[in-house]
């Protein structure tokens, strides 16, 4: 399938999107770029002309803020079930996401209110340069990560978003 990406999908005038993964529901879509903001999309407006131009289809889910305001974010991934979204950027660090049920908030800085609640659960370390690739175990309990500084990291991690270095 070839999906002709809607104007909307951005991250910003001349930012690009340097990855994309989709929910296992099918239902969302998940991108980042050269900005430190996360976006999350609801994938049926983008697959159904008819929830594109109606109004109360939401386009954007969520906008999730939490690497360093200099940082871009390189890669984002939903684990298998799709219960935890992990992101790396040049910020070098590693977050861990889970959807809430609280209300969803403001993005900080911004008057925009997420139609649907990420919380950053979990923070990982240990690169020392732009984290770039994320990949999670079958069994969603562990996540490996590389790195611009050539390392290859293992994390072990819960299924409440916790994490520790194997």
């Amino acid at each position: 399938m070839i999906i002709d990406v809607p104007d909307w999908v951005c991250h910003g005038h001349s930012d690009g999107i340097s990855a994309v993964d989709i929910h296992p529901s099918g239902r969302r879509l998940v991108t980042c770029g050269s900005s430190p903001q996360i976006k999350i999309w609801n994938l049926v407006p983008i697959l159904d002309p008819a929830a594109e131009i109606d109004p109360n289809v939401p386009k954007l889910l969520a906008m999730l803020s939490e690497h360093q305001s200099d940082a871009g974010v390189q890669t984002a991934r939903f684990n298998h079930s799709g219960s935890i979204l992990a992101s790396g950027g040049s910020d070098n660090i590693i977050l861990l996401y889970k959807l809430s049920t609280a209300p969803a908030s403001t993005t900080l800085g911004s008057t925009w209110v997420n139609k649907e609640n990420w919380r950053a659960v979990g923070n990982l370390r240990g690169p020392s340069l732009d984290v770039t690739g994320l990949s999670w175990s079958r069994e969603d309990k562990q996540l490996a990560t590389c790195s611009m500084d050539g390392s290859i990291y293992v994390y072990s991690v819960t299924g409440e978003g916790q994490g520790s270095l194997i």
